[in-house]
């Protein structure tokens, strides 16, 4: 953790330098300043003991003090990619449950933003409690500098933004908020944000390396979050029709492809789209992907090429590639983990 302190510092100091030349150019007080302070929730990748390098959780290798230990003179330089442990994730995202990865709560989404154009705010040190997501942003900066929405770029038609702008919060803190649905979904963790209410459900957990129930097995959780924030007070079970209602949006929210099936559910039946064309159907699914959940028990590859730099293959060839050697290399920044055939990570890569 004093590790990321000094990162987080060092960011601070960055910005600061940012800041202090856009104010020697006397255009600061003109400039529309969005500060989005964090990436999802605190992570509780660095899993129960902390992790001298995340990479190895990405992998499924849980990192232990034995692990960690002869890397603490090193810690945090360019030698490691070190992690905090579980602990201080928690930490981090109080007041809301849970990390990031549990997309389903506000602790594994939720961040602070600070927006500052004195030319146009004239509001100072006041807070904002509108539900906005960061699909917001593009169109506030639209909105802001009086640009109208591109309807193509380089030939390519624009589809419509998902996000509304934050404009009409700069004046009236009370106004009524206009980004009014939300859905969350990721490793099964899923949630709706609808008109004041949460909707979720939490599937799996960051830290456990562990089979999980089907999805249908999943306990759903309601949170009036307009007058509870920090969603402390479950309250399914004394409005099932409310908690109904937004399940029932949740699944209409979800993307759907000319199949019929969600995104969801196309990741998981090995096919690949593009456009809303099949590109090519995988001879196996996919294991991993970051929105898709896991599939435990067998052993999986990386694939550098499909969407999500977290995607996992079964080793199945690629029907683009002739040469297995590309998506048989287990990819990892862990340079000195070994692979089964006794070559490092970085040694495999050289030999591509």
């Amino acid at each position: 953790m004093e590790t990321f302190a000094g990162f987080a510092e060092h960011t601070d100091e960055q910005i600061g330098r940012l800041a202090d030349a856009l104010q020697e150019m006397s255009v600061l007080d003109n400039t529309l300043f969005v500060y989005i302070v964090g990436d999802n929730g605190a992570s509780a990748e660095g899993g129960p003991e902390g992790a001298y390098n995340e990479m190895m959780a990405l992998n499924g290798i849980i990192n232990t003090a034995e692990i960690n230990m002869p890397h603490l003179d090193n810690w945090g330089d360019p030698s490691t990619f070190p992690h905090y442990a579980i602990g201080w994730a928690w930490a981090g995202d109080t007041p809301f449950q849970w990390t990031k990865q549990i997309a389903s709560h506000y602790g594994g989404t939720t961040n602070g933003v600070v927006i500052h154009w004195p030319a146009r705010v004239k509001a100072k040190g006041e807070v904002r409690s509108q539900f906005t997501h960061v699909t917001d942003i593009a169109p506030t900066v639209l909105e802001a500098a009086g640009l109208p929405f591109p309807k193509s770029v380089n030939g390519t038609v624009q589809r419509p933004f998902d996000g509304t702008s934050m404009v009409y919060t700069f004046d009236d803190p009370k106004a009524k908020e206009t980004h009014t649905t939300q859905y969350f979904e990721m490793f099964g963790n899923r949630g709706i944000y609808h008109d004041g209410w949460v909707a979720c459900t939490r599937h799996s957990i960051p830290w456990l390396m562990v089979p999980l129930p089907p999805l249908s097995k999943d306990t759903w959780e309601l949170y009036h979050v307009a007058e509870d924030f920090s969603q402390a007070h479950d309250l399914a079970t004394q409005n099932p029709a409310k908690l109904k209602e937004l399940q029932d949006l949740f699944t209409n929210c979800r993307a759907t492809r000319p199949d019929g099936q969600s995104d969801f559910a196309h990741r998981l039946s090995g096919d690949d789209w593009d456009g809303g064309k099949r590109v090519h159907q995988r001879k196996e699914p996919l294991l991993y992907h970051h929105s898709a959940g896991r599939i435990e028990g067998r052993k999986y590859k990386w694939c550098d090429h499909c969407p999500g730099w977290r995607v996992r293959w079964m080793g199945a060839l690629h029907e683009r590639w002739k040469s297995p050697s590309r998506i048989q290399l287990l990819w990892s920044r862990t340079d000195e983990h070994r692979r089964p055939d006794g070559l490092t990570a970085r040694q495999a890569r050289d030999q591509i």
